[in-house]
């Protein structure tokens, strides 16, 4: 039989442990809170880049040790015509495009893949073990799935509460640019394959937009 003082160390110990186990959860939480994107609840821009050192680091080990590379593509995406969203409809419309597209984002690509939002309506895809074709096969997957859903037009006609008309030219729609580690003369250098992603991109847009462009 136990004592009352065995008792009284007992529910000290239990009250130790969940002491402790609400300690864990709230470190837990604000490392979520400060690696996320709390619109889009995708990484944010400062979790990317400590994901780009570590996979930089991991690559370089991996190459040091064999003679093969690994190789991971960068997306480099921004939102097409979302600043008309913005100034015709406010912030509020801005903030819900983010929101869903952000959504989208997770249903489209692997969960292999880190996805973030760099800022604004611009996204960085890490895709590791994936070469250009492959990344642009997800892309086209993108676009399908963001037709399927009209462009989130309903959804703003709920939000605003009155039938919108979007011309064609004003949709919803995204550019792309890509750029894989094997396309660069240093593969361990990650930061200048997601420059080059980000060159391509800009290429995207001053071609007319809505469009994926490789490196």
């Amino acid at each position: 039989m136990f004592e009352t003082d065995d008792y009284d160390i007992i529910n000290i110990a239990i009250s130790n442990l969940q002491s402790h186990i609400v300690m864990i959860k709230q470190n837990e939480h604000l490392m979520f809170l400060s690696s996320t994107d709390q619109l889009s609840q995708l990484k944010n821009r400062h979790a990317l880049q400590e994901q780009l050192s570590i996979q930089s680091e991991m690559i370089r080990r991996y190459n040091n040790k064999r003679s093969m590379h690994f190789q991971m593509t960068i997306i480099f995406l921004d939102m097409d015509n979302f600043k008309f969203y913005n100034d015709t409809y406010g912030h509020e419309a801005g903030d819900l495009l983010i929101s869903k597209f952000g959504e989208l984002l997770k249903k489209v690509f692997r969960k292999v893949d880190f996805i973030s939002r760099f800022g604004g309506d611009e996204f960085v895809i890490l895709m590791p073990s994936t070469n250009c074709l492959e990344a642009k096969r997800a892309a086209e997957r993108l676009y399908k799935e963001l037709n399927a859903q009209n462009h989130y037009i309903s959804q703003l006609s709920d939000l605003l509460k009155t039938e919108i008309d979007i011309p064609e030219n004003k949709r919803l729609c995204f550019s792309m640019g890509i750029c894989s580690n094997y396309d660069i003369e240093d593969p361990t250098d990650l930061e200048l394959t997601m420059k080059n992603a980000d060159h391509a991109l800009y290429y995207s847009k001053k071609h007319g937009k809505n469009q994926i462009v490789i490196w």
